[in-house]
């Protein structure tokens, strides 16, 4: 009984953990390792003690007038990877992006792709999906999942996810954000970007104790926060995270093959690319915004 007790109060100590500027200094201090530096963007990796943890974190950082978002979705009956979806679409960075229905590999949040609705969304996502990432360019913003097809048709590119993170720079609290691993560490994913328009994705490593300990959703905040980031959004995590640019491969330690590797990537629904753009294109970007 005292054994049982012990392991519920270190759990609910791990849940509750408040950041500290210390945590700020172990981020920032870490020794990061330069995975991919060319055109604009960038993409890192290191592993550090902070949150009174072991932490495993990707980034990567471009300027959306050198790339464009794009969200892309994998085909009726398609049961691909993230980096399979970025080799397809000729990207040169992308991250997971929305939750799923695993059996059916089809989204369980709103989605809309060029217009067309692809996906309503299913109503049990409501609890955790507060929040919409569009494109292009890209804007993050709270919204409520059920009155997702109300929003209007300048937005013909759009994802339901979330929780929010931050918005226009203030860091949103979780303390009582409820439901299964929404106060718990695990793999995380999320995506945001700065004032100066740099988009910026994230994962954390996760399940593997001493290794990549997972992070919490007020954690991911304070991530957001440390690199600058004035929007960010939660996007689908667990066994779903994954980072990966070109030339290098995938950035993370996917979890779903329960291995502190790069080979544990899960099958995905849908994708948040980078795709570099030509001369002509980078100045309709300028022009335009």
């Amino acid at each position: 009984m005292v054994v049982c007790a012990t392991l519920v109060t270190s759990a609910l100590v791990a849940q509750t953990y408040i950041p500290t500027e210390a945590d700020s200094l172990a981020f920032v201090n870490a020794e990061w390792k330069t995975l991919y530096d060319k055109d604009g963007l960038t993409a890192k990796w290191a592993q550090m003690k902070m949150f009174d943890s072991m932490q495993s974190i990707s980034v990567v950082e471009y300027p959306q007038s050198r790339y464009k978002t794009e969200i892309v979705q994998v085909g009726e009956g398609e049961r691909i990877r993230t980096s399979d979806l970025a080799v397809r679409h000729g990207a040169t960075a992308a991250i997971n992006a929305g939750y799923f229905i695993v059996k059916t590999v089809r989204p369980s949040t709103y989605l809309r792709l060029d217009g067309e609705e692809v996906a309503l969304g299913k109503r049990s996502e409501d609890y955790r999906v507060n929040g919409v990432l569009a494109v292009e360019p890209m804007d993050i913003f709270s919204h409520e999942h059920a009155t997702c097809p109300e929003i209007g048709s300048e937005y013909a590119n759009l994802l339901a996810t979330g929780p929010m993170l931050m918005e226009m720079g203030r860091v949103i609290a979780h303390d009582n954000a409820q439901g299964y691993g929404m106060q718990q560490r695990h793999p995380r994913s999320f995506i945001g970007y700065k004032k100066n328009g740099n988009v910026v994705m994230v994962t954390v490593d996760g399940r593997h104790p001493g290794q990549a300990d997972g992070e919490n959703l007020t954690e991911m905040s304070f991530i957001s926060r440390i690199l600058g980031m004035d929007e960010s959004i939660n996007l689908d995590g667990g066994g779903s995270a994954t980072l990966w640019v070109e030339g290098y491969g995938v950035c993370n330690h996917p979890s779903d093959n329960k291995k502190f590797d790069h080979e544990g990537e899960r099958i995905v629904t849908n994708a948040i690319v980078a795709v570099k753009r030509n001369f002509w294109q980078r100045l309709w970007f300028v022009i335009c915004h």
